[in-house]
């Protein structure tokens, strides 16, 4: 990064093979301050799968992968569920500052 940002946040999205994207957060506050790393699915559900869909998106916390989940569900104009976005955290340090 250089060396005269401020404050602000970077974010960067990368696209992996197994169709999940990789998302990497660089906060910044006169120096480095915190970076986060989470990974984002997206499900592609319907009425008949979601419930198991939806239990098998929250396993990441039960299965002590991370301890933050974020899940967006989307559904069609009826109300019937056809995605579940899953973004968990896998990385997430704070810089103590002086």
């Amino acid at each position: 990064m250089t060396d005269d940002i401020k404050h602000a946040k970077v974010t960067t999205y990368t696209s992996l093979p197994d169709g999940t994207v990789e998302i990497q957060t660089d906060s910044y506050y006169e120096r480095p301050s915190g970076l986060k790393q989470e990974v984002m699915r997206h499900i592609k559900t319907n009425r008949d799968t979601f419930m198991t869909d939806l239990i098998t998106c929250v396993e990441v916390v039960t299965s002590q992968k991370t301890p933050e989940l974020t899940l967006v569900i989307t559904t069609d104009n009826a109300g019937n569920p056809t995605l579940i976005t899953q973004t968990y955290t896998t990385k997430k340090i704070v810089y103590p500052r002086r």
